[in-house]
């Protein structure tokens, strides 16, 4: 129980949030009245359908960014809570967590299907998957980075001539 409350509540609360945005809460018409202000701060003569173009495009990555989230605490979850120790990056946690979030994903366009106010979309589906696949790269890029900067620390110095004696 200890293991899944450190570990994998906080991917249950990251699905819940997604879940939730899949309602009538995630409705284009609700996410304009926020944008629209913003949008209108920055270029007051804004055209409506210049509006909608940005309405679409923060939609998008949105979509792209909570699944780019999702699976990189998927992957984080799998690595800590298996069996084996797993230090560094992980083939087969990131397998399981693309897996995972476009699975998740997938059901989350179905639930659309059955909101009034959404609609289910393939495109959406692969916009979830490929920030999936986005969450993971930054993820792997950063186990690198970890991975070399600990190992040009742990390097062997040269010997110094003078030293030897």
């Amino acid at each position: 129980m200890k293991l899944f409350l450190k570990y994998w509540l906080v991917v249950v609360v990251w699905m819940v949030l997604i879940f939730d945005m899949s309602t009538g809460v995630g409705a284009p018409q609700h996410s304009s009245r926020i944008l629209v202000p913003i949008l209108r701060w920055f270029k007051s003569n804004l055209t409506y359908h210049e509006i909608q173009q940005a309405n679409l495009v923060v939609r998008k990555c949105a979509h792209l960014l909570e699944y780019a989230i999702l699976a990189i605490l998927l992957c984080y979850a799998l690595r800590k809570s298996s069996r084996q120790q797993i230090h560094g990056w992980c083939w087969r946690c990131a397998g399981w967590a693309f897996f995972l979030s476009a699975a998740y994903g997938l059901g989350d366009e179905i639930h659309q299907r059955f909101v009034s106010s959404r609609h289910a979309s393939i495109r959406d589906v692969l916009i979830d998957a490929s920030g999936a696949v986005l969450g993971l790269t930054i993820l792997w890029l950063c186990h690198r980075a970890i991975a070399s900067t600990r190992q040009e620390k742990t390097a062997i110095a040269p010997l110094d001539p003078t030293s030897i004696r």
